[in-house]
């Protein structure tokens, strides 16, 4: 909304510019005048190529085209940034996409599950796995590492393994894995707060209101290979960590948020100097 608003308001402000004589009519001598229309051109085309620029660089663009039964959108997230993506639909289940890669392009298995914006199927990939990640699965990953601290999935493995065995609740206090968050006030009663069919079976219910558990994981994982879930699960955290590190800082400030600002300030000095001196 931000870029829309500033595009509107370049705009706005060049157009006026543009037809200063008809403002004001006769305030400029005709040399002035000249330039104040120039300074509307160069306002009205900052921008659009601000806009466009913005939209090119994230894929929002995309939205607003023609919805194709042969495409796919795709939530691209790196290490450090995400984009929309068009991708192709090929053979059963697979996804191609250009730009992405150290080849150049991406070629995914399509896990299924995607959802519809603006008539669009979009779907989530990233970086490191081979295939696309449903949001079921994002929420399922997250809710286990907050409520068990699993980070990865020889953790899920070893966390299984015991707690699908438990009996009672004082089981719980026997698995060392669970130490951390047993000892732990508000994850203790988090835990406790689960029948012992649902910590048998790790279930959780997500933002959909689906109910899953680990054989629903494990059914998903079937088409998928080991490197792509635990990087799955490993990758989020070093995600976050690298969006963090790739922001660069002057006293405190992100200079990302003051560079159009500042740019917008500027041009207003200028025009009000031209204001200035073509009064005088």
């Amino acid at each position: 909304m931000f870029f829309l608003m500033l595009l509107i308001s370049f705009g706005a402000i060049g157009s006026i510019l543009c037809m200063i004589d008809t403002v004001i009519p006769g305030f400029f001598i005709p040399a002035v005048a000249v330039m104040v229309r120039w300074v509307g051109v160069i306002l009205i085309w900052a921008g659009v190529l601000v806009y466009v620029g913005r939209q090119s660089s994230t894929g929002g663009g995309y939205l607003g085209d023609l919805s194709n039964p042969g495409r796919t959108l795709c939530l691209h997230v790196g290490k450090s940034n995400g984009k929309l993506l068009k991708a192709r639909k090929t053979e059963p289940n697979r996804l191609k996409a250009r730009g992405v890669g150290r080849s150049g392009n991406m070629n995914i298995k399509d896990m299924g599950e995607c959802i519809n914006v603006a008539g669009h199927d979009l779907v989530i990939t990233t970086q490191d796995d081979g295939h696309t990640v449903p949001l079921w699965l994002c929420d399922l990953i997250d809710s286990w590492k907050k409520r068990y601290g699993v980070k990865n999935e020889n953790d899920l493995n070893r966390l299984y393994n015991e707690i699908s065995k438990i009996k009672s609740y004082t089981d719980l206090d026997k698995i060392k894995f669970l130490e951390p968050v047993m000892n732990d006030p508000e994850k203790r009663r988090q835990i406790l707060d689960l029948s012992i069919d649902d910590l048998r079976e790790m279930k959780e219910r997500l933002f959909d209101a689906r109910t899953v558990n680990v054989k629903s994981y494990l059914d998903w994982a079937e088409g998928a290979t080991p490197y792509d879930n635990e990087s799955l699960i490993e990758s989020e955290v070093a995600h976050h960590r690298a969006q963090d590190n790739s922001l660069r800082y002057l006293g405190g400030m992100d200079l990302g948020k003051i560079a159009v600002p500042l740019f917008i300030v500027m041009i207003g000095l200028g025009i009000f100097y031209i204001f200035v001196n073509g009064g005088a």
